[in-house]
């Protein structure tokens, strides 16, 4: 599943090219993970695929100014250390340092005692105004995370 909220990028580290040549539908700011079949990438769908976890799309697919099928380049770049914003899932509490995991959507995350959560995509950023302490989820607010990819 994917979104359409294009979360923007707060800083960006690391990136790398990754193929999309099944066409997968990805939104700029979306978690993605490699497809263990088709070494394609896809948006986060689930813990188990968070294992698989190689960063956030800095860029959208299919790219509307193009034709129906999308751009005539099917590689993505994929930021790998970045800080990111995400949407927090409602009822999760966070703070600074803690780890994150997917939260039900490729821009929204949870903290493990939300769920059987196993695979972390990042930690809750330190931010210097002390806003994300004790940092509660509704669902709508945005959390800063530091991403680290697996692969």
């Amino acid at each position: 599943m994917t979104t359409k909220r294009n979360n923007v990028v707060s800083s960006s580290y690391g990136s790398r090219e990754y193929p999309n040549r099944a066409k997968n539908t990805i939104n700029a700011g979306d978690m993605v993970y490699v497809d263990q079949t088709t070494y394609d990438i896809k948006a986060l769908d689930s813990d188990a695929h968070a294992a698989y976890f190689c960063g956030t799309s800095n860029d959208t697919y299919p790219v509307a100014a193009y034709s129906p099928e999308g751009a005539p380049y099917y590689g993505m770049n994929v930021g790998r250390l970045d800080r990111r914003n995400f949407y927090l899932k409602s009822g999760t509490t966070v703070n600074p340092g803690q780890a994150v995991y997917w939260g039900g959507d490729a821009q929204t995350v949870t903290d493990s005692a939300s769920g059987a959560n196993t695979h972390s995509v990042g930690t809750v950023a330190n931010l210097p105004d002390g806003t994300q302490i004790a940092l509660v989820g509704t669902g709508t607010n945005v959390v800063q995370v530091d991403v680290v990819a697996v692969l």
